[in-house]
């Protein structure tokens, strides 16, 4: 397939399920689980990020402990930046689970609905 041609069916593929979920009805319970699941996935890439940038930070902090006490200053701004980028990703994480809460809220508030009926 050509990538013109591959184009073309996936939006032709997007404006028919989009058609279905608005004929059903759904559309929105489907737009909110797709934007709380781009919003976690987006969350869980920064959090893998973050958990690199804290891994390295570490061991340049460890390397210069080892090293010597000439670079106090250094060393206190790492420890600095190191108990920053450590709350946000905790701040992250906590998004995180507030994000799959929201997904089972909205889940669980349809599966009501459906039952209603």
């Amino acid at each position: 397939l050509s990538h013109k041609t591959f184009n073309k069916m996936t939006r032709s593929y997007k404006n028919n399920r989009r058609t279905r979920l608005q004929n059903s009805g759904t559309s929105s319970l489907f737009e909110a689980l797709e934007l709380v699941q781009k919003d976690k996935a987006r969350l869980e890439k920064d959090v893998r990020r973050l958990t690199r940038k804290i891994h390295n930070l570490n061991s340049d902090l460890k390397r210069l402990i080892d090293s010597n006490g000439q670079q106090e200053a250094y060393i206190n701004d790492i420890e600095q930046k190191l108990k920053l980028l450590e709350m946000i990703r905790k701040q992250q994480e906590e998004r995180i689970k507030s994000l799959e809460n929201e997904k089972e809220v909205i889940i669980d508030r349809e599966r009501r609905n459906n039952e209603q009926l």
